[in-house]
């Protein structure tokens, strides 16, 4: 083990200030201008509207988070492995091979769902035409940010991070200031601004491969990243079911409204808690891979141990006080029209910090490459998940479903944990 001199030495020589300065000022005003278009939305959309958008969005990250979760991951992954073996050219070829096939699958999708809109005409196919546009550009605009990341290229992933949202308010208070604001016009926005945001980002990423590209090595590792990537589908389904059978549940068994009151609660308690978290994960995965790369892995050890133990500790004190001022909270980043959801403000936090530490524990399984134990892990709390999400909301409404997160979140920990810590005992 470690000491905690040696750590922050370490920590020292892996990261500049500025690294460390972008990340974290990008995440903080990426989760204020996510309260800010929250409160837009929540301000112009009825609950029911809301519900109805969160809805929306949970098809969407089927080609996030299951088509595209695993590509994540793998060219994250596979970015490291091409830098020790020298063979960033064959790197750049696999992620242009990417290209094309996402613009294929575009465009197959997009013509499929405009024939079905010709024959069963319906405003609704419209809005999935848009979605399914939107879904891949935001897919491939995450893996390049994560390249981005993993190559410590911190101002550029920062600036692609906080261009994004800061467009999607723009673009969003144009058509409030011009029209009434609906689903549809929402993700048309949506779409722009991930648009011209991965645009900009194909700029720095191929500036980045480009200037790297010092050796004749052109091995295709497509192939690999591929293999890498597919055993990420089966877990990615089903945590994917899971995270959106919440809402559909609620959608069947209570009513719309409730989908809205639970999709702020989720959005202003669980998701800037996961960012934050996220904003950790992005500051250690370079490290964490590459010491795994070059066999460290007793660094990786002590830097679990402290940021578990603070982050932890930081989490008590936000439960405890989103407690006692939930109307207050609701209030501020929100409209009050949602204030019958309130007392449950502080479960959604509890189950952020929770879900977010167990994500650590999950990049260290990631570092060491045991993607199929993952998928074995991950299955199995999907399929739980999705069970007690059922159960919850059946027999008791939105607030077992509540209480289901909670369940979820811990019951996550505990496997990530465990399973994590099985490989140093």
């Amino acid at each position: 083990m470690l000491n905690g001199h040696k750590l922050i030495h370490t920590l020292k020589s892996s990261f500049k200030t500025s690294e460390v300065f972008y990340v974290v000022v990008s995440q903080i005003l990426f989760v204020l201008l996510s309260f800010v278009l929250v409160k837009i939305l929540t301000n112009n959309l009825s609950i029911s509207s809301y519900g109805f958008l969160a809805l929306i969005l949970t098809l969407i990250s089927f080609f996030t988070q299951v088509f595209l979760g695993g590509l994540n991951a793998s060219f994250s992954r596979y970015y490291s492995i091409s830098i020790a073996d020298t063979n960033i050219d064959g790197y750049a070829n696999s992620l242009r091979k990417l290209v094309k096939y996402l613009v294929s699958i575009l465009l197959t999708m997009i013509l499929v769902l405009i024939v079905f809109d010709n024959i069963y005409y319906s405003s609704d196919l419209s809005i999935f035409i848009y979605a399914v546009a939107f879904a891949i550009t935001a897919g491939y605009s995450s893996i390049l940010n994560q390249i981005l990341n993993i190559a410590k290229k911190r101002a550029s992933s920062s600036i692609s991070i906080i261009l994004e949202i800061s467009l999607k308010i723009f673009f969003i208070y144009l058509l409030i200031e011009n029209y009434e604001l609906s689903v549809d016009f929402i993700i048309i926005t949506y779409l722009i601004s991930s648009s011209i945001t991965l645009i900009i980002q194909h700029i720095f990423v191929t500036d980045l491969l480009s200037s790297q590209n010092n050796s004749s090595n052109e091995y295709d590792c497509f192939t690999d990243i591929i293999k890498y990537a597919v055993p990420y589908i089966p877990w990615t389904l089903i945590i994917w079911l899971q995270q959106i059978s919440d809402k559909w549940f609620l959608e069947i068994y209570t009513s719309r409204d409730d989908v809205g009151g639970f999709a702020l609660l989720f959005q202003i308690g669980f998701v800037p808690l996961i960012f934050l978290f996220t904003t950790l994960n992005r500051l250690i995965s370079p490290v964490i891979y590459n010491n795994e790369t070059f066999n460290s892995s007793n660094i990786n050890t002590t830097l679990y141990n402290y940021i578990v133990y603070i982050t932890f500790a930081l989490g008590l004190i936000l439960v405890y006080l989103s407690w006692n001022f939930s109307t207050e909270i609701i209030l501020l980043f929100s409209h009050p029209k949602f204030l019958s959801y309130a007392s449950f403000l502080h479960l959604f936090i509890l189950s952020g910090i929770l879900f977010g530490l167990s994500e650590i524990f999950l990049l260290k399984m990631q570092s060491k490459m045991e993607v199929k134990l993952l998928n074995y892990v991950k299955s199995m709390l999907g399929l739980f998940g999705i069970i007690i999400n059922f159960i919850g909301v059946y027999f008791y409404g939105f607030t077992g479903l509540v209480y289901s997160l909670v369940a979820f979140s811990f019951a996550n920990l505990i496997l990530m944990y465990y399973y994590s810590s099985s490989y140093e005992r």
